[in-house]
């Protein structure tokens, strides 16, 4: 690695020192009075003067300087940032280390030497920039931590977060104009120690067997960091650590953990943005190998839960799991799939990129020198995210490349297979049924979160695409069998499940693997208020529920926007004549409309109520 020009002399006694910053020490001589930075007049240039990558400049832009003129000028409290435009409202408060990550896009602007930008080396920002980086130094614990949600609270993601943010602020600042060079000294020392803190401790590392986001920006904060400040004993910690972490924050299933289970969102936005930093920097080096089997494990996981609709457009993902976050996020950006092929069968194209990039450009350019207004209060509203990722490069692939991965999709390559991945202990087990007529995805295991539903998850055919998809943190729009007065499904957790391929019983065991071919059975308990088979053959899911009393299944079906489902006789029709649900005549049957959409289609709940016993069958119907 290349050693920065300014950073050398600091690097050599950094590690030798035990001097660091703490907590509660006073802020450093400055001004009495920190002067205004003025706003920036977007009209002196164009959008024509911005590179592809550039184009969300503008916003962070134009409202830079009220971000940093909210930097607080006195006090103990001088250099917090009082505006709460960066995580929740609630939180902006100065034990919240996380609301200072936006020191990232305010050195992004004084370090970066553009024809637009008028901050670079611009005086007020750098002495605004100078008091928030001496707060963040005094805001960090004697063991290297950070704090976020109260006063010491001392914590795993406000420390992950820190280091990668200042990774590459200290990258931004090797190069660019000078700062105060006692503080820069100083700030590198706090990186040095947040870097160990979570390369060396345990509860910190342990921490992230649950919450594995909170733990991967550091590879990318640690990796340019040494790109600037090289070190050896960190570059073998972060070897070490990455090595372990694939073995304790994925599963064997392939997910990285969220709440100890799969979140969609958590996943495909926050993870996969640290790895696209933390990719920029270790695509050349020996540690790729290790990224690269990370994520191949991740699309692979991707691949068994996702599927497209025949339009080739959309996807639907297997989302009645989702530990965390509620939505159907499909990713659009693997930042991987370069080395991960399968990663790229859901991604964006570069042509699709192109169409983006020029659609984005033709709305600047006709609201130009407009732009968004600033949502003070809002706990998005000026990331610092977009600002961190702006050079890291991001590859797509090409049509054909993409196309070539959507034929190796397990479900496209192959016509019939019992599949089946577990978690450790089989807590969380996912299996896989394809027939030539329909591809079905079946959770089951323990609750990690109130939110997760398991059992029928996702039923897709060639012709129609998705028909149902369970959803999460739902009475009633989760397929499976309730009480009638019951907050939610006895599948709002399915452990001690049994399962058979013809007459041989097949026991979960942790891993991957495909199960023997035939008609595959699943058989539990509800909660001991009775009992439930459900059996995936050729053309058709059969469901027989023994429980005393009375019950309701439901279902979350898609069906076209628009159209009124209906059932008469025994027979719900759910995709015209080519899926239908066969249950017994005197079962009533409801239609709710649920206010869900996906994937151009509406999620109704079919709802048939029953006493002791109900055999019902969904029908793929060629």
């Amino acid at each position: 690695m290349v050693v920065g020009s300014n950073l050398v002399r600091y690097c050599v006694p950094l590690f030798a020192s035990t001097m660091m910053c703490s907590a509660g020490a006073g802020p450093v001589e400055g001004p009495a009075d920190l002067p205004k930075v003025k706003p920036a007049d977007l009209s002196l240039f164009s959008p024509d003067d911005l590179s592809d990558a550039e184009l969300i400049v503008p916003f962070y832009l134009a409202h830079c300087h009220r971000v940093a003129n909210s930097i607080q000028e006195d006090g103990p409290n001088r250099g917090f940032i009082t505006l709460p435009v960066w995580r929740p409202k609630q939180y902006n408060e100065p034990y919240n280390a996380r609301v200072l990550e936006n020191f990232m896009p305010l050195t992004y602007f004084y370090c970066t030497n553009r024809p637009w930008n008028p901050y670079y080396g611009d005086g007020a920002l750098r002495l605004r920039l100078e008091a928030l980086l001496d707060f963040w130094c005094r805001a960090q614990h004697t063991d290297g931590r950070f704090s976020e949600y109260e006063p010491e609270g001392w914590n795993l993601p406000a420390t992950g977060f820190a280091v990668m943010f200042m990774g590459e602020t200290l990258r931004l600042l090797d190069s660019g104009p000078p700062i105060d060079e006692g503080l820069h000294e100083r700030v590198i020392a706090a990186q040095g120690k947040a870097c160990r803190a979570l390369l060396t401790s345990a509860g910190l590392f342990d921490h992230a067997r649950k919450y594995s986001n909170q733990y991967s920006g550091l590879w990318g904060g640690v990796l340019a960091f040494l790109e600037v400040c090289p070190d050896a004993e960190l570059e073998s910690l972060i070897r070490q650590r990455l090595e372990e972490s694939l073995e304790c924050h994925q599963s064997p299933a392939g997910y990285w953990y969220e709440a100890g289970g799969c979140d969609w969102a958590y996943t495909s936005r926050t993870h996969a943005g640290n790895l696209l930093m933390a990719w920029h920097y270790a695509h050349d080096t020996d540690l790729a190998p290790l990224f690269a089997l990370g994520e191949t494990r991740w699309a692979e996981w991707v691949a068994y839960n996702t599927v497209l609709e025949p339009d080739g457009r959309t996807r639907v993902v297997n989302r009645a799991i989702e530990t965390r976050t509620r939505g159907d996020y499909g990713a659009r950006h693997n930042p991987l799939s370069e080395v991960a092929p399968l990663g790229r069968a859901f991604v964006d194209t570069q042509s699709e990129v192109d169409e983006s990039i020029r659609r984005q450009r033709a709305a600047l350019a006709a609201d130009w020198p407009k732009v968004a207004e600033l949502e003070v209060g809002g706990h998005h509203a000026y990331s610092p995210h977009p600002i961190l990722n702006l050079g890291h490069g991001r590859w797509h692939p090409s049509d054909a490349e993409r196309a070539e991965a959507r034929r190796a999709l397990p479900y496209v390559a192959g016509s019939e297979f019992n599949h089946q991945r577990v978690d450790t202990g089989c807590v969380q087990i996912y299996t896989y049924v394809r027939r030539p007529a329909y591809y079905a995805a079946f959770n089951a295991g323990k609750r990690l979160s109130a939110q997760q539903r398991f059992g029928l998850g996702l039923l897709w055919t060639d012709a129609y695409g998705a028909v149902l998809q369970s959803q999460s943190g739902t009475k009633r729009a989760a397929w499976g069998t309730r009480a009638p007065e019951a907050d939610w499904v006895y599948e709002g957790e399915l452990t001690g499940a049994s399962w058979r391929v013809g007459d041989m019983g097949v026991a979960p065991e942790p891993g991957v693997r495909d199960l023997p071919q035939g008609d595959l059975v699943v058989t539990y308990s509800l909660d001991g208020a009775g009992e439930k088979a459900v059996t995936f053959g050729g053309d058709r899911i059969a469901v027989r529920v023994t429980h005393p009393g009375a019950f309701v299944e439901q279902f979350p079906l898609l069906v076209p926007e628009g159209t009124e489902p209906h059932a008469a006789d025994g027979v719900a029709n759910v995709a015209g004549d080519g899926i239908r649900i066969v249950f017994p005549p005197a079962s009533p049957a409801t239609w709710h409309r649920e206010d869900v959409h996906v994937a151009g289609k509406e999620l109704v709940t079919l709802t048939l109520a029953a006493a002791d016993t109900l055999t019902y069958e969904l029908c793929m119907i060629p």
